[in-house]
C-alpha cells in the first residue's frame, strides 16, 4: 500500500455512498481536484462528524488509488469552517457556481494551485462580505485567464466557455436569476 498523502483542501462536494460512507470531493493545491471515500462517515460517533461540510478548509490525509478515481480518506483536521458563507443562500449558490467553473476548466488529479488560491480567496471574501456582480465578473475573468482563454468583453462567460469547448456550469441560470449588488 502506498504511503498516505497530506494536503490542505476545500470540500466542494459530498454525497452519501452505500449505507454509511460519503464520497467527498476536495479542491487541493498539491493534488488538484480529488475524490475520496470517507468510510463510516455517516455512522454515529464517526471521527468525520462535524468536519465534512461544504467549503470547510481541512488538512486531509488520504491514500491515492492508481486503479480508481476515488482515493481513501484516512484523516481530516478542520482548519477553517468559514461559517459566514452559510448566512445567505445566494452565497452558497455563488460558491457552487464558482466550483462548477473550476470543474469545467480543470482535470481531476492535476495540480491547480492558482485555481485553489482563486477559490480560497473567494470563500474567504464571502465569509465576511456580501456577494456582488464585480466579484462574479472578476472570478469568471481570472478563471478564464488561468485556462488561457482571452477575454472578450462583449461575450458572456457562457459564450466564452462554449466557444472554447468547455462545459457550461448548470448553476449559471440560477446565478443569473439572483439579484446581486454591483459592488
Amino acid at each position: 500500500m502506498p504511503p498516505p498523502l497530506t494536503s490542505e483542501g476545500l470540500l466542494i462536494h459530498k454525497f452519501p455512498f452505500q449505507n454509511s460512507d460519503l464520497i467527498v470531493t476536495w479542491l487541493t493545491k498539491e493534488h488538484g481536484r480529488i475524490k475520496t471515500i470517507a468510510k463510516g462517515a455517516l455512522r454515529s460517533g464517526s471521527a468525520y462528524q462535524g468536519v465534512l461540510d461544504l467549503y470547510y478548509q481541512c488538512e486531509i490525509q488520504f491514500i491515492s488509488k492508481t486503479k480508481s478515481e476515488i482515493d481513501t480518506l484516512k484523516e481530516v483536521h478542520l482548519t477553517e469552517p468559514y461559517l459566514g458563507v452559510r448566512r445567505d443562500y445566494k452565497i452558497i449558490q455563488l460558491l457552487h457556481y464558482f466550483t462548477e467553473i473550476i470543474e469545467s476548466l480543470t482535470e481531476p488529479r492535476t495540480p491547480i494551485e492558482a485555481y485553489y488560491d482563486l477559490f480560497h480567496k473567494a470563500v474567504t471574501y464571502l465569509n465576511q462580505k456580501e456577494p456582488s456582480l464585480e466579484l462574479i465578473n472578476r472570478f469568471e475573468k481570472r478563471s478564464l485567464d488561468l485556462a488561457g482563454i482571452s477575454i472578450d468583453s462583449f461575450i458572456s462567460m457562457k459564450g466564452m466557455l462554449e466557444a472554447n469547448g468547455y462545459r457550461i456550469p448548470r448553476s449559471l441560470s440560477k446565478i443569473q436569476e439572483l439579484k446581486f449588488d454591483r459592488q
